[in-house]
């Protein structure tokens, strides 16, 4: 199954659903899970559709079968989401012992100024120890988005291209990758599964050198 970027998307009433703006594709057993539909306007939303919905490839684009309408809950869209974690437990006083007479002298955090004009403050002070911040996705673990600025990178560094298209095999298997004509390539040139070392989001590492992928031109 041949899938190019900017590929029209259909639904099972024959409605276009949007473009073809990427693949998901899990980096351990390098299957395309998902392709990524852009739609609304300037096509800046993206609904992940599973790759075992496409029924047919023609002419005219992808055509899905038996999928719900754009925006329903099976065609759900590519997200992440920043989620600031609770605050760690304040340390407990440090006890220094004083010199000569008298008890210990206990220290603590000192009092933050407060907001100005009320508390005399012109500044606003960071806390000490703010929450740590993670990013939560819908993406599985292993899995990478390769979409229409992904880079091929030959395996001693240099850039090779873009992908423009890839060729899918039974349950997805991305056996071959089709990369833009550039300073490499005087023309598109295709890259098969044994010559790709990995995929990573946004990045394709090959096993070729600079001159071997040259020399095929």
């Amino acid at each position: 199954m041949h899938i190019d970027f900017d590929q029209a998307v259909f639904g099972s009433d024959t409605q276009k659903l949007g473009d073809v703006d990427g693949l998901v594709v899990d980096a351990g057993t390098k299957r395309a899970t998902f392709i990524l539909v852009g739609s609304g306007l300037l096509g800046n939303t993206k609904h992940k559709i599973g790759v075992s919905a496409i029924s047919a490839v023609a002419q005219d684009g992808l055509h899905l079968g038996h999928l719900a309408p754009k925006g329903d809950d099976r065609a759900p869209i590519l997200d992440s989401v920043e989620v600031e974690l609770p605050e760690r437990d304040q340390p407990l006083p440090t006890f220094i012992p004083a010199a000569g007479a008298g008890g210990p002298i206990i220290t603590t955090e000192p009092d933050l100024p407060g907001r100005y004009p009320a508390d005399n403050s012109f500044f606003e002070v960071a806390p000490i120890d703010p929450g740590p911040v993670e990013v939560f996705s819908n993406l599985q673990e292993n899995e990478v988005v390769l979409g229409k600025g992904t880079e091929v990178f030959a395996s001693d560094g240099d850039k090779l291209g873009h992908a423009v298209a890839f060729d899918l095999g039974d349950m997805g298997l991305v056996e071959r990758v089709v990369v833009s004509e550039g300073l490499i390539f005087k023309k598109r040139a295709t890259i098969a599964l044994p010559e790709i070392e990995e995929f990573g989001t946004d990045a394709i590492h090959l096993r070729l050198t600079k001159a071997a992928a040259a020399s095929r031109m």
